[in-house]
């Protein structure tokens, strides 16, 4: 299928979305939920057909499209729906002594128009879930869609077009021109799904005209396989993850092992035996098996099993390119200067090392990039765990799981360093597409001590100001609560020496008295039972 590829088309619709919005007609809480609902019945209506794309673009089972698309989309947009108006209210701050008297919030306001760039390994997900956020917090938006899975594109489009209000959301369809002068043009925000080379030209590009990023890219995941690792477990997850997700097509996906030099002979027999099970032998044929996205991703990973990586093959099979097939490789120390180790490999290819020390390990992870996430097999809150966990830095961090910290609408989801910048995912999306816009309200009084703003600046005037500005560390609230709590004393205290209170004194003592009598009855009583029992 042809997207055509017509860069023409942007500014026409980025002005007139730009137009609408500022009309402020996706301010309004109401207008959003009725946006976010409408997603949800466009998704719910579409399902077969996303199912029908997400086959023709990745071979992808209908079962594996519902569990890693579909419904987490949903869980994604349901959570946003269910909390953005809370996300969406004002906080209040309190003010220092020198702005007193006034109230000090900060209000999270819409950005404007924000352009989503969806990833064509996951172009549901990926997509309409930052479109909930933009939609939640109150943004215009223009949806991008990868070109490389045009049949799921061309449903994402429907939904969006038939579903939503297209005065403030719409689709750009194209290739490579129409990202080239999307990344160039006057957005309010960006996000940006795929591979760091291209973040960092989008990165770029969008610089010229100081437009904010959201880059959520990939990297060299590593998973560590400590000795203290249940290694049914670890095999179980790590297969899973790399050979039945999208066939390791996830920026998220286990890219190599480090197993501990104690099991990995253990660990790699029963790997492979797992990975056998998964696809009873026969991975050609298997429904549970994706393709690669094309001919030329099929090449690149075919390149780096051919190349001399000088690696043990542990498990291998066939590299079909016309049918983009790779079966399942593990390889054994490769080279660390061969491709398949410079850089991320996004297929079914699993690169494996030993290692003997931790503290060895952790200080070579720290020298390469960090990884979009890092993950660590063994026993959790052990002092080598948390060592892994306080001395690395990654963009998500998991401890005897791969990949479904995603699955977390609670959890940030986002790199650092070469593997992204900022933060997606509930109430973290609307927050980076929210400007936190700072509210001071004061009235008009200019009397004292404010009077001594003004000039002339007398000796006595820069003594108050210096003072409030500087040295007084009291701020509005604490003096408010301060003066309240004064008051009540006060105003106890002189009733107390008037007399006023002896009555309402003797009462509370009355009450006293008779509480302490009936407790004591109580368990006297309950003593007395017990007792005699025992007698």
């Amino acid at each position: 299928m042809e997207i055509k590829d017509d860069p023409s088309v942007i500014e026409p619709l980025l002005s007139k979305l730009r137009k609408n919005f500022l009309a402020g007609g996706t301010h309004d809480l109401k207008f959003r939920k009725t946006q976010l609902k409408k997603l949800l019945k466009g998704i719910h209506d579409l399902t077969d057909d996303l199912y029908k794309g997400l086959s023709k673009d990745l071979s992808k089972s209908s079962f594996d499209s519902s569990l890693t698309e579909v419904n987490p989309t949903v869980a994604e947009v349901e959570h946003a729906l269910n909390h953005f108006e809370e996300w969406a209210k004002p906080v209040s701050v309190d003010t220092p002594m020198l702005l007193l008297p006034s109230s000090s919030s900060y209000m999270k306001e819409p950005l404007g128009v924000v352009l989503v760039m969806g990833a064509w390994n996951y172009p549901i997900f990926e997509t309409l879930t930052y479109l909930a956020s933009a939609i939640a917090s109150g943004n215009a938006c223009i949806i991008k869609s990868s070109e490389m899975s045009p049949f799921t594109t061309k449903v994402i489009t429907r939904i969006v077009r038939e579903y939503l209000d297209r005065r403030y959301y719409d689709v750009v369809e194209g290739g490579v021109q129409v990202s080239i002068a999307l990344t160039k043009a006057k957005f309010d925000h960006i996000v940006f799904t795929g591979s760091t080379a291209k973040g960092k030209l989008v990165a770029k590009a969008a610089a010229e005209n100081l437009v904010p990023c959201t880059l959520e890219l990939g990297g060299k995941c590593p998973v560590i396989i400590d000795e203290s690792a249940d290694i049914d477990n670890a095999c179980l997850r790590i297969a899973q993850a790399k050979f039945v997700m999208n066939n390791g097509q996830v920026c998220l996906s286990a890219d190599h092992l480090f197993i501990h030099e104690k099991i990995k002979d253990k660990f790699l027999k029963h790997f492979v035996e797992t990975v056998n099970k998964f696809f009873k032998s026969n991975v050609e044929r298997s429904v549970d098996y994706s393709r690669i996205i094309n001919d030329f991703h099929t090449k690149r990973l075919a390149a780096m099993l051919s190349e001399n990586h000088g690696g043990k093959p542990i498990l291998s099979g066939p590299v079909k390119i016309e049918e983009k097939f790779i079966h399942p490789h593990v390889i054994w120390e490769p080279r660390r200067d061969s491709l398949m180790m410079q850089e991320e490999i996004f297929g079914p290819i699993l690169p494996c090392f030993s290692f003997g020390d931790i503290d060895s390990l952790i200080r070579e992870i720290q020298s390469l990039d960090k990884p979009l996430a890092l993950y660590y097999f063994g026993a959790a809150g052990k002092t080598n765990e948390m060592k892994v966990r306080t001395l690395t830095s990654s963009g998500a961090y998991s401890v005897n799981e791969v990949v479904l910290q995603v699955s977390n609408c609670d959890l940030p989801f986002g790199g650092i360093g070469a593997s992204g910048q900022n933060k997606m995912h509930g109430v973290f999306g609307f927050n980076t597409l929210s400007h936190f816009k700072p509210v001071l309200v004061r009235n008009n009084m200019n009397s004292y001590p404010s009077s001594c703003r003004f000039p002339p600046y007398t000796s006595h005037k820069q003594s108050v100001i210096s003072f409030l500005a500087c040295k007084a560390k009291v701020t509005q609230n604490q003096l408010v609560r301060f003066l309240i709590y004064m008051t009540v004393f006060a105003f106890v205290f002189f009733n107390y020496r008037k007399g006023n209170l002896d009555e309402p004194i003797s009462l509370l003592s009355k009450l006293g008295t008779w509480a302490l009598s009936l407790l004591t009855g109580f368990f006297g009583n309950s003593a007395a039972g017990t007792s005699d029992k025992d007698l």
